[in-house]
């Protein structure tokens, strides 16, 4: 007779493969392998995410924005920020995000975001006392060598 602890031990499945036979759990560990991430696809011909000197001006304008939005608790604004406020408004003010945009738009982007920089609180403080809040796409090229 067989005790239950020894039928406990016992497989419960078998499998006969010609000349062994396999007793136990067949896959008692799978191991997920990690797939190499999928390079990003290349970017759209005549958008601003194919012309590296204006999404890098575009990416500063909006670094800018938010370092100067953060600024803002120090002014009795007590609003939690959220970082994706500026990318909700320009999709909703231009139709499509940021870096989507064709070229030809990224003048009226870039004046867009200028305008949200100039409008911070940190941003008014600065133009009142003379400090510029942001340089222009020229001078951005120029300083980075783009």
């Amino acid at each position: 007779m067989v005790s239950t602890r020894q039928q406990a031990k016992q497989p419960a499945v078998s499998v006969n493969i010609e000349g062994s036979t396999f007793k136990g759990d067949i896959a008692q560990n799978i191991y997920k392998l990690p797939r190499g991430r999928r390079p990003p696809p290349a970017p759209v011909e005549g958008t601003i995410r194919a012309n590296p000197a204006k999404k890098a001006y575009l990416d500063n304008l909006l670094s800018r924005y938010h370092e100067l939005r953060k600024a803002d608790p120090s002014y009795d604004r007590h609003m939690k920020y959220k970082f994706a406020v500026i990318h909700v408004g320009i999709r909703r003010e231009f139709g499509a995000g940021v870096f989507d945009l064709p070229e030809g738009k990224f003048e009226a982007v870039a004046t867009y975001l200028q305008g949200k920089i100039d409008n911070t609180i940190q941003g008014r403080v600065n133009r009142s006392s003379g400090v510029p809040n942001y340089h222009s796409f020229e001078e951005h090229r120029s300083k980075y060598g783009l």
